[in-house]
């Protein structure tokens, strides 16, 4: 595929989000911590069902949501399972003139793996100072005094939010944020166990720059989450 081709197909799938109830759809399915089903959308959109199920089918054929059936016992009376819907794995990239980041990226992997545990150990430390430097920026001049772990997590989470990490608080036995989307998703293939180590030095360098001891930066790897969980320091956390 051409240079050409690529941003066609790109521009053409982002033009599906250019209608504001449609993008709105879109991003309720992607905040949603499971799968939802179109009555569960037009509730969150505040439209009617036929009117989601347009919007959500639209979304199918750019390939920007997914569906699933889920198996349920059989009922009763006759009928389908409901459809449900949540995001697709489709990455949309678009920059004129054309740039390749992740090239990059993946060379630096690379230059890691070849300099040795002396070259992994100064990545980490790189990591971890680039967060606090973003941290320290957004603290500015404030002194916040020592945060427990409901107003850390609410400091932190409108930092990560911008950074792509798709924040999700959960309280169980605690409180705890999962990060829902993976920001160097792409890089994993090159060396998962190391780009989960720098992501969670970084997110620990964010909290060090805010200054907040009540939560910590811990790899808790879960399949369709990023590895890096924000939970209380100390506290033990459990894969789903």
């Amino acid at each position: 595929m051409t240079f050409r081709d690529d941003t066609e197909a790109t521009v053409g799938a982002i033009s599906v989000l250019s209608d504001d109830v449609r993008r709105r759809v879109y991003f309720h399915v992607r905040a949603a911590p499971n799968p939802i089903s179109r009555d569960q959308a037009a509730e969150l959109a505040g439209i009617s069902r036929n009117l989601a199920a347009f919007h959500l089918e639209k979304l199918v054929a750019a390939s920007l949501l997914k569906i699933s059936q889920p198996r349920l016992p059989r009922l009763r009376r006759p009928g389908r399972s409901p459809k449900l819907y949540s995001p697709a794995d489709t990455e949309l990239e678009f920059s004129l003139p054309p740039r390749r980041y992740d090239a990059m990226a993946a060379m630096l992997v690379e230059a890691v793996h070849l300099g040795g545990e002396a070259v992994r150990d100064a990545a980490l430390r790189a990591a971890r100072s680039l967060g606090v430097s973003i941290g320290a920026a957004t603290l500015g001049e404030s002194r916040l005094g020592r945060l427990g772990t409901e107003r850390a997590i609410g400091l932190v989470r409108p930092i990560l939010e911008q950074r792509g990490y798709e924040p999700e608080v959960r309280r169980n036995d605690g409180m705890e944020m999962l990060l829902r989307n993976c920001p160097f998703h792409g890089l994993l293939s090159t060396d998962k166990a190391l780009i989960c180590a720098l992501n969670c030095e970084y997110v620990g360098g964010i909290l060090e720059g805010l200054r907040v001891q009540a939560v910590e930066a811990q790899l808790v790897p879960r399949p369709e989450h990023c590895c890096v969980t924000v939970a209380s320091r100390g506290r033990a956390t459990d894969e789903d």
